[in-house]
């Protein structure tokens, strides 16, 4: 039975100028080498500075030219370990590449777990809101939207390997990867940015999820992609590397010194200042073009304005993101 996971999708929203570096192409079927397990934390953050690049200069073009947007499924381009392996008992952290056009804007990321007896299963599922423009700036080069994706403490894994599949409409993308064994023990009361050896010691004190770090063991982080992953998460409002070279939310970054935010995000507040969602102004609104919709919307083919997301977190509250429908109204 197909069990569909609470998870935290992470979302570096903005047009990346270039590729996952360090993070080989994986094209099904194939088997997760030693080489792509052993890929160090630090490859994969090459990628930050260029993904953080915003698309509302792009937009903006856009919406002079009377384009529309729509939500599509896309295939992924590639994707790997976040972390170089898996350890059970511990945060499944991967990175994934999704390509785009520099008028797109990045959407949800679904994510359905199925738990199996040797193997365990996750599909992926990446999806954008696509530029209808016909303007060539919004069509003379590819984009990138990079993105981490962290499987919920609770989702059901328990086999000692796991095989990932891009489950987009004409995908082909797969990967095996194996899953170490947990040191287990009884769970400990640790604290943010404190040892752990599993995903209970953090909670019991409050971490958020052990985040593998070395060879042994892990260290108690709020994983994050963006600062709005990061303001419940009571260890700081701006997400970056830190110390570990690990994405997690902090105090040691804000968004005046990376320049740029999300898609429709605004950089704002002090200690420190960091990336706020839009207030959701004109939700709903009828539009014929994206430059009829209000900061951080764009115009679906159905004529109303929405606000595009990733996450829940990429809406103001009360707002959740619906999919297609962007940030609504819970139901």
């Amino acid at each position: 039975m197909l069990v569909r996971a609470c998870v935290l999708v992470m979302v570096m929203a903005g047009c990346a100028s270039r590729l996952l570096e360090g993070i080989p192409d994986l094209a099904a079927p194939s088997t997760a080498s030693e080489d792509l397990a052993s890929q160090p934390v630090d490859a994969a953050m090459q990628y930050v500075d260029a993904a953080m690049q915003t698309t509302d200069a792009a937009l903006q073009q856009d919406a002079g030219a009377c384009a529309m947007h729509t939500y599509v499924e896309v295939p992924l381009g590639a994707f790997g370990l976040l972390d170089g392996r898996l350890q059970s008992r511990m945060a499944f952290r991967f990175i994934v590449d999704v390509p785009g056009g520099p008028c797109d804007v990045p959407g949800p990321i679904d994510v359905v777990v199925q738990p199996g007896n040797a193997t365990d299963f996750v599909g992926l599922t990446a999806h954008l809101w696509r530029s209808t423009s016909t303007d060539p700036a919004c069509a003379a080069t590819s984009s990138h939207f990079t993105r981490d994706v962290t499987l919920d403490a609770n989702a059901p894994l328990s086999s000692p390997s796991l095989l990932v599949r891009d489950q987009a409409a004409g995908a082909v993308r797969e990967a095996t990867f194996a899953v170490a064994n947990a040191r287990g023990g009884p769970c400990l009361s640790a604290g943010p940015r404190m040892e752990c050896n599993q995903d209970c010691d953090c909670a019991a004190g409050g971490g958020g999820r052990c985040v593998l770090e070395g060879e042994v063991g892990g260290v108690c982080l709020s994983p994050c992609s963006e600062d709005t992953d990061c303001v419940a998460s009571g260890v700081g409002l701006s997400c970056a590397d830190g110390q570990l070279a690990v994405r997690a939310c902090g105090w040691f970054d804000d968004c005046v010194l990376r320049g740029a935010c999300p898609f429709g995000q605004t950089c704002t507040g002090m200690n420190p200042p960091h990336c706020t969602p839009p207030p959701g102004d004109g939700i709903g609104r009828a539009c014929s073009c994206d430059g009829d919709c209000a900061l951080g919307g764009v115009c679906a083919p159905a004529g109303r304005c929405v606000m595009p997301c990733v996450t829940s977190n990429d809406c103001p509250a009360p707002l959740v993101c619906a999919g297609a429908a962007g940030c609504s109204p819970p139901v």
